[in-house]
């Protein structure tokens, strides 16, 4: 009988992915205008694993504990194991445009917010300036990565110029948004 009753700890365990979900979904926000040559670019199931990690490691680690303690159920495992998997299948996309970059359905930020750019194992971080939070672009590990990379250090390089229009357009030469499928 214990074993298929909800017990707080498998509430908040089975709750905790749901909840995370403030990653990349905040209707709350107010959401700014991008402009109409917005790229919609699709993290492939590689970046999402990276974005996720450490609320699967998290939600890992607490249902071990969990199952060590028995606070949890085989059966709480295997919910909790679906829920972390549907996290994963959600598809997240990021969306630039001449004048920002937003991840999901969150705030877009401005080129302008950012100081420049640095490789990091699994992504790029867009470095903040002025006390303004940074921003993690997770990659998925193929070939093109170094090319959207360069493109993102010239969407910044060029926000700060003053010409921030060429980029996305096509009317620069350089290398093109890759398709991270």
């Amino acid at each position: 009988m214990f074993d298929r009753m909800l017990t707080p700890y498998a509430i908040v365990l089975l709750l905790g992915p749901l909840i995370s979900l403030i990653r990349v979904f905040q209707p709350w926000t107010r959401r700014r205008r991008l402009s109409p040559n917005t790229v919609a670019i699709p993290l492939p199931l590689l970046a999402r694993v990276r974005l996720w990690a450490g609320v699967l490691w998290v939600e890992a680690g607490l249902a071990t504990i969990g199952l060590i303690f028995s606070w949890l159920s085989w059966t709480h495992v295997v919910g909790l194991g679906a829920t972390c998997a549907l996290l994963l299948a959600i598809p997240v996309h990021y969306y630039l445009s001449d004048e920002g970059i937003a991840l999901g359905k969150t705030r877009s930020r401005r080129w302008t917010e950012f100081g420049g750019l640095s490789r990091r194992r699994g992504g790029a971080r867009l470095q903040g300036i002025a006390g303004a939070p940074g921003m993690t672009v997770w990659l998925s590990g193929s070939r093109d990565d170094d090319e959207f990379v360069l493109r993102l250090r010239r969407l910044i390089k060029r926000a700060y110029q003053g010409r921030g229009e060429a980029p996305l357009s096509g009317r620069e030469p350089g290398p093109a948004l890759p398709k991270l499928n």
